[in-house]
């Protein structure tokens, strides 16, 4: 009887077993999808980091709408002012967290370890700053008003390379422009409330002509 048992799980241990070829063909063929499938999932990771920061620079957008509201008509970001999230913050309307910063580009999260740390959000557009063109309200074509957007810094100092609190919309070396850098578009907030993911082509339209991808 003994002799029994041994044979049949010697028979089992035959019919279960790889051979060393059998098993470096599995190991190909997982190795071969994960090669084929590397692309697919670094685009949908990306995908989901360009949605993530749509709905960062939507909830930094209405929370500015909502400060013009209450302050009639005036924005938060004048020229003079420091860093433009700073004064929603102080004021209770924006808690500084990772919302400011867009996750795909450098430094990637809100970090209080870096030097200047404040500067590096997404940036707002100086030429619509209210000591420049008075009320928000005062728009007559608030869905072409760029008011945010993402950035990035051409400053010849610790933020170059970058995202920056802020752009200009017209060439000029040494500031920052906006950056092209998600699917070769920056996604922005207008005034009119809505965000969008403009292209290259389309940034005239907008009266913007300085950016880089």
């Amino acid at each position: 009887m003994k002799g029994v048992l041994v044979s049949m799980i010697n028979e089992k241990r035959r019919f279960y077993s790889f051979t060393l070829v059998e098993l470096l063909l599995v190991i190909g063929i997982i190795a071969l999808l994960a090669v084929l499938l590397m692309p697919s999932l670094g685009k949908a990771r990306n995908k989901a980091k360009e949605v993530v920061c749509l709905s960062n620079i939507k909830q930094i957008g209405i929370n500015t709408l909502i400060y013009a509201n209450d302050y009639s008509g005036w924005g938060p970001l004048f020229v003079s002012a420091p860093v433009w999230h700073l004064t929603l913050s102080n004021g209770g309307y924006l808690n500084p967290s990772n919302t400011l910063v867009c996750p795909s580009w450098n430094p990637f999260k809100w970090d209080v370890s870096l030097t200047n740390y404040m500067r590096y959000t997404y940036g707002n557009n100086r030429t619509l700053a209210p000591d420049l063109i008075g009320r928000m309200t005062s728009r007559t074509r608030p869905s072409t008003d760029a008011y945010f957007s993402d950035t990035i810094s051409r400053i010849a100092d610790s933020s170059l390379g970058l995202q920056y609190y802020y752009f200009k919309p017209k060439f000029s070396s040494a500031e920052a422009c906006v950056h092209l850098r998600h699917s070769k578009g920056a996604n922005m907030f207008f005034l009119d409330g809505h965000v969008l993911n403009v292209k290259a082509k389309s940034l005239e339209e907008f009266d913007i002509t300085d950016f880089l991808y």
